[in-house]
């Protein structure tokens, strides 16, 4: 499985839809697999839905 590197760079409180759209819209222009993408995407959705409910991670 390949995963693309960003926006790893952000705190979660950082990554909002817009932010995602954009690193999306980049992937795609860098011509990135469509599996790659969705790849991707699931990955993130994981670790954010992992930060909301962790009491090791601070959102804010």
């Amino acid at each position: 499985m390949r995963v693309a590197p960003a926006p790893g760079h952000l705190a979660v409180h950082m990554i909002t839809n817009g932010a995602v759209d954009r690193t999306v819209q980049n992937w795609i222009a860098d011509k990135f697999s469509r599996s790659t993408v969705t790849n991707t995407i699931a990955v993130l959705v994981r670790v954010t839905e992992q930060s909301l409910t962790s009491p090791i991670v601070m959102t804010r």
